[in-house]
């Protein structure tokens, strides 16, 4: 099996082999979001006045809606992608399954080798409809790195000639008062005898050139992952470092992403490429939230190892090594591919807890396995640093990981990353405040889930009635004054119904739930 094949049959939650198909997914998809809304949150309000919200919101919304029977749908945007890895899946999918219908016809070992290193001579497809070049069906060929340098030195010799070749031509131009606005030159410059061999020709791609859907030459590289990708995506590199920083359109997936959500098999040798070529690529999320790390997480959520650890808390016996044959990416390996993110994110090698329960979209999976090499860090879950803040602190400021793409069996039994610190340290540190006055509460009321905001308030109920020094909000002000929450109204109302002094505090809390 290929190994273009083998990445498109993925272990998913239930410890099945399937092959992802659009419509088997789409279909997935949409039952993962029916038990999403129906697990829901532990804070709700009666049913009627449930009821009456979600009509008055429905009918705030102003946006076009069909009615089929008794439900009614919103209509989607034609920009929306459901699944940004799918969807860079099957793009990156169709690339690799380009088939070189010149060189792969050759019988001769000898005389394929030949062509293969004459490549750039074969290829005259020039740019096809999808936008693809010469260099990206290069790279979906299992290119070695030295034919992938000799097609890079054609291309650069080929650029040079031809500007050499239109310059003249301009100033031909200018001499003899003939020069037009823009340059009509570029459909005729290609047979120009002077170009030498590379007359006849399509014009040479670029290095950064995309296709209509913003894929690189370097997403090809590390989705192919062939034997040499190690070399190829250094040679890459080296000639344009802003490969590692483009991103796909409209999913926003990165060469990074793609390594980390995407490959069975992880070179260290390109992840070291590609965090040194840019470091703050680990920042960056898809357009479903998804940062490298996360992403991460969820690729080696079909092993077996982790799928245990999440669902019943089973730790792997060898955290060295292989567990399995089939296991590709083993615990150590996962610790050390964070740790070398995180890393790099921060600039950094001495990491603390802080960076780590601070990064954004950090799992829970990966503080199970630090606590158990916890040399692995500077200080603990109980040191606070400079500001005064504890990990918890960290913790609840930055965004949660999301469970888009988890199995239902997996989703339902991770505890978030707040309320798994807090039942590392017992709550010790829900109510204490930081330098700044600030309390865990405080900073998860800006974008933690309904389900971490009650095990703060069930940890420490007295900080409901602490405002805010940096809003001078309540904790229930600050719930209300959110716009991108699904469950605002009940949280607000459950605060509210548990420390309803607060309102004679500040009048402006019900135009802020308006």
């Amino acid at each position: 099996m290929s190994c273009s094949q083998s990445q498109s049959m993925i272990e998913d939650g239930e410890g099945q082999v399937t092959v992802n198909h659009h419509n088997q997914h789409k279909a997935e998809g949409d039952h993962r979001r029916q038990t999403a809304d129906q697990q829901g949150s532990t804070l709700r309000l009666p049913l009627s006045a449930c009821q009456s919200v979600k009509k008055q919101r429905l009918n705030e919304t102003g946006h076009k809606t069909l009615t089929a029977s008794s439900a009614t749908f919103a209509a989607p945007s034609q920009t929306t992608i459901k699944n940004t890895m799918e969807y860079a899946r099957c793009e990156l999918s169709r690339i690799v399954g380009y088939q070189n219908p010149y060189s792969w016809s050759i019988d001769s070992r000898k005389e394929k080798q030949i062509s293969q290193h004459q490549y750039y001579f074969l290829d005259r497809h020039g740019v096809n409809d999808e936008g693809d070049t010469a260099l990206h069906r290069l790279l979906a060929l299992h290119a070695s790195p030295a034919v992938v340098r000799h097609f890079l030195k054609h291309m650069k010799e080929h650029q040079r000639l031809l500007n050499k070749h239109v310059e003249k031509q301009k100033n031909i131009q200018i001499a003899e008062g003939t020069v037009k606005r823009g340059n009509g030159m570029c459909c005729t410059v290609s047979s120009c005898c002077c170009l030498g061999p590379y007359a006849g020709l399509p014009c040479p791609p670029r290095i950064d050139q995309t296709n209509h859907k913003g894929v690189t030459a370097l997403h090809v590289a590390v989705y192919r992952n062939s034997w040499h990708v190690d070399e190829v995506v250094k040679l890459l590199i080296e000639e344009c470092p802003a490969l590692a920083t483009m991103t796909m359109k409209p999913c926003g997936n990165s060469p990074l992403h793609i390594v980390c959500g995407l490959s069975i098999t992880i070179r260290r040798q390109v992840l070291d490429v590609l965090l040194k070529a840019s470091g703050k690529v680990v920042w960056t999320e898809d357009c479903e939230g998804n940062n490298p790390l996360s992403l991460l997480w969820k690729n080696v959520l079909r092993f077996r190892w982790a799928r245990q650890w999440e669902e019943d808390g089973l730790v792997p016996m060898a955290m060295k090594g292989d567990l399995s044959w089939m296991t590709v990416i083993a615990p150590s390996q996962f610790l050390d591919y964070s740790l070398s993110l995180l890393e790099s994110a921060y600039g950094k090698r001495n990491l603390d807890w802080n960076n780590v329960c601070g990064f954004p979209r950090c799992p829970p999976l990966l503080i199970k396995m630090l606590l158990q090499q916890p040399s692995s860090l500077k200080g603990s879950l109980l040191t606070p640093d400079s500001q005064g803040r504890y990990p918890i602190h960290s913790a609840a400021e930055c965004k949660a990981v999301n469970h888009t793409n988890v199995a239902q069996s997996i989703a339902c039994r991770t505890t978030p990353l707040v309320q798994l610190i807090l039942n590392l340290t017992k709550g010790a540190f829900a109510g204490v405040a930081d330098k700044s006055g600030r309390m865990p509460l405080h900073y998860a009321c800006a974008n933690q889930s309904a389900a971490t905001l009650t095990s703060l308030v069930l940890a420490e109920p007295e900080a409901l009635r602490v405002p805010d020094p940096l809003t001078g909000l309540h904790p229930a002000q600050q719930v209300a004054a959110r716009h991108d929450f699904r469950e605002q109204i009940e949280v607000t109302f459950e605060m509210l119904y548990a420390c309803p002094d607060v309102v004679a505090y500040q009048g402006t809390l019900r135009e802020l739930c308006v």
